[in-house]
This record gives structure tokens, sequence and C-alpha cells, in this order.
């Protein structure tokens, strides 16, 4: 089989829908709403009331919708991640989405675990969860893993040693964290500020990526840094380490670490790693999102800035193989209308059409 991978180039990634979600401070952080407020009289009625009772509705606010993550083999199962409101799971069956953070485990105390960077799914049981929790770098403040057995539905929780921004700048890059589809139990993570982490114990224990770098940089301002992985690998299951990975780097950190490109492949399951050349037009651009398809396709978005910033036209580009992408052929400008929309990108399980 032939394999292709396909570029997008565009140069700024913009809200999906106009509208969407709330409001954004000038530092990048999510607000309560956006606009004008109007003070409106309020009349207190005094004497004896019925009492009353209460129930859940729905409303269009609390933040952004940064993240969706479909289950590599369980089609019907997609959640999505939040930059403050923490994370939902689809119900297909009536069209809902079940919160997973309202409950034990996330009270007024964890209010800023509510923040999630990064979700991400075991390939091989689908009843695990992993949320990646931490509401900004500024302060130096490390992260939490939550994890869960039962789709969300309960949860346990570790202390991460690095920094965690769910509600920072360019919060819709990854997913940072990611398992081996064949050896789920190891588990890597692209962190803004120390570099590319991993676990060989289902995120028990970190130890930092040193064979890409040992580089750390500052948290405030909130940097982008490693943005997140890539596996070469079809299977599921098994035991198997994944040898064949890529690693998106955003200028940021590749620029303090002394790296030359924004794209690394590692062919020995991360012991070494060599720089892979992108297309001429996005030299220095960020990579926020590669998705491999169930097909065997690889899937790229460059973008000029981490998160906003000035508009121009997407360039896609395809060629054979990862090495040869700067000398992969340019195709015609796709729409701004497609290509400006991407703030976060999931591919459907065995539907490699089927994006959200």
């Amino acid at each position: 089989m032939s394999r292709k991978y396909h570029f997008v180039i565009p140069a700024m990634m913009a809200a999906l829908v106009a509208g969407c979600g709330s409001g954004m401070s000038t530092d990048g952080n999510s607000g309560a709403g956006s606009g004008s407020a109007k003070t409106a009289a309020v009349v207190v009625a005094s004497g004896n009331l019925a009492a009353a009772s209460w129930s859940s509705v729905k409303w269009g606010g609390g933040g952004y919708v940064t993240g969706l993550v479909y289950h590599p083999v369980n089609a019907s199962l997609l959640y999505a991640r939040t930059d403050v409101g923490g994370a939902y799971r689809w119900n297909a069956a009536d069209s809902t989405w079940t919160p997973l953070t309202d409950g034990l485990g996330f009270g007024g105390a964890e209010g800023r675990f509510h923040d999630v960077e990064s979700l991400a799914l075991d390939p091989a049981n689908d009843q695990k969860v992993y949320i990646v929790t931490g509401d900004t770098t500024k302060q130096g403040a490390n992260g939490r893993l939550y994890i869960s057995s039962d789709r969300g539905n309960n949860w346990t929780w570790v202390n991460l040693p690095f920094m965690v921004g769910g509600n920072d700048t360019g919060r819709a890059v990854g997913e940072r964290l990611k398992l081996d589809p064949t050896n789920p139990s190891t588990m890597f993570y692209g962190t803004r500020t120390a570099g590319l982490w991993k676990s060989t114990d289902s995120g028990q224990t970190w130890s930092q990526v040193t064979s890409l770098s040992s580089a750390t940089i500052a948290g405030n301002p909130p940097p982008i840094g490693v943005e997140h992985l890539m596996f070469d690998n079809s299977s599921v299951g098994g035991g198997q380490t994944t040898w064949i990975m890529y690693a998106a780097i955003a200028p940021d950190y590749a620029n303090a670490a002394g790296l030359t490109s924004v794209l690394y492949k590692s062919t020995n399951g991360g012991a070494s790693w060599a720089p892979v050349p992108v297309p001429a037009q996005a030299a220095g651009f960020y990579i926020p999102h590669m998705v491999r398809t169930n097909d065997g396709n690889f899937y790229l978005v460059f973008n000029k800035n981490a998160g906003e910033g000035p508009a121009a036209p997407a360039i896609s580009t395809s060629s054979a193989a990862p090495s040869a992408m700067a000398a992969g052929p340019c195709s015609a400008a796709v729409p701004r209308a497609v290509t400006a929309a991407c703030r976060s990108t999931a591919a459907a399980p065995a539907r490699a059409s089927r994006w959200v």
C-alpha cells in the first residue's frame, strides 16, 4: 500500500464557529463572557415561598472545547476536553454530553484541575481514560494525571513532575498525552517547559526523555514546548513496543534546546531522535495537530502561530514519506473557511473520511 502524508499550512487557526465558547482575556485565558455588561433592576419578594427544586440545564458558556478524542477501536466512544470546564463523554443514544469532572475528586479545592490540557484513551481497554490537568504554567505549579477505569465515572490521581497549562495560550495543541497503541502502559507527554516525558507504568512515575533534549524553559509567559507525539502503528495491544514515532516541537522549545527542526523522528522507541525537514513554506511554524488514520495515512497541520494570529491562505501538500516533505508538491490553496477552523482535530476510527 502506498502511504500518503497530507499537510495543511494555515497562518491562523481561528474559532470553528463564530461565537463558540466564551470570551478570551488578553493573556489568552478564557473568561466568563465577552462584551459590556448592563445593570438590570432586581426585585426581591418577601414572605412565605414554596419549596423549589433544581435541575441541570444546558448553557452556551464555560470555555472552549479544546480537544476531541475518539477511541481508536470503539468508534462510538468520543470524549471532549475543555480549557476551564473539565472533560465530557458523548452519548450517541440520546446525543448528549456527560460531564466527567463534576463529582468527587473535583471539588472547590481542585478548581485549577478542571482545566484539561490533554486526554487519552487506552486503545486496548475502552474503559480506561486519562486526563492531564492544571490551569497555567505561570505560577510554576505542577499538574495532575487523573485515571479512570470506568469511562470517567470514578477517578484516582497522581501528581506530575512538570507544569501543565490547560488554560494557557495554544491549549488546543495536541493531544500531548499519547499511549503506545500496542503497549499502552507506556505513555509519553509533551510538556510546555520541560521537553518530552515518558512513563512505563501507566502514568504512576515519569522520567524526562533526554535523548530528545534535557532543556527546561520558563513557564511565564506560558510557552508551547513539545506539542505532541504520533506513533506509526496500525495494531492494538499485544505488548510490543512501537518503535517508530514522530514528535512535534514548537519553535520556542526547539530554539531553546538547539533543535534544528519542528519535527523529529525516532525509529527505536525514543532512544534517539533525528530531525525531519518540513516544507519550506512551514519553516518555523507550529504543528498543532498530527493524525494517523486507520488506512496508514498521516495528516499534519502547520500553523504560523500557537493559536491566535493573523490570517492568511492555507496550502495543502502531500508526499510519499516524512523525509520528503520539503520536496513534496504543493496543491491548490485550501479554502480558508475550511482550514481556518482547526481548533481541534480528530478522525473517527475505521472511517478515515469522518473528521471532527
